[in-house]
Parts: structure tokens; C-alpha cells; sequence
């Protein structure tokens, strides 16, 4: 559901998202690739962030993806 990034919250409430991606094979065109990935990972979290609802279950949602579409291992705030 994180697309292979990993959560994390500081001490002041920050949440942060971030993932590591190897430099050894990156190029313009990768790295535009893992941004615009990333990018709409951060987008559907914010959806699903703001829809929740304490006490409710969350509804299974098929279109998050179960597996990172472009490798894993960068670091990017939300």
C-alpha cells in the first residue's frame, strides 16, 4: 500500500514518506519516472488520509498498489 516507501511521524505531528532508490542506473528519465510515481503515491495517501474516520473500518482498496512499480530504496516530506 506504500508502494515500497515507508511512514513516519516526528515528535511535533509531521508525517513523512520516503523511499531509497539506487543511483547507479538513474538518468533524467528514471528519475522523472520515480517522482511522478512517488507523486501520486503521496496524492492517493492524502485521499485516504482524509477520508478516514476514527472508528470505522477502512474499506479495501483495490487500487493501491501492492508492490513499489519502480524499484525501492530518496526522501521526499509530505
Amino acid at each position: 500500500a506504500t508502494g515500497g516507501a515507508t511512514f513516519s511521524i516526528s515528535p511535533d505531528g509531521k508525517i513523512s514518506l520516503y523511499r531509497l532508490d539506487p543511483l547507479a542506473d538513474l538518468d533524467a528519465e528514471l528519475l522523472a519516472k520515480i517522482v511522478e510515481s512517488f507523486l501520486n503515491l503521496v496524492d492517493r495517501w492524502r485521499e485516504i488520509i482524509a477520508a478516514y474516520r476514527p472508528g470505522e473500518s477502512p474499506a479495501k482498496d483495490e487500487t493501491l498498489p501492492e508492490k513499489a512499480a519502480l524499484g525501492s530504496p530518496g526522501f521526499m516530506r509530505v
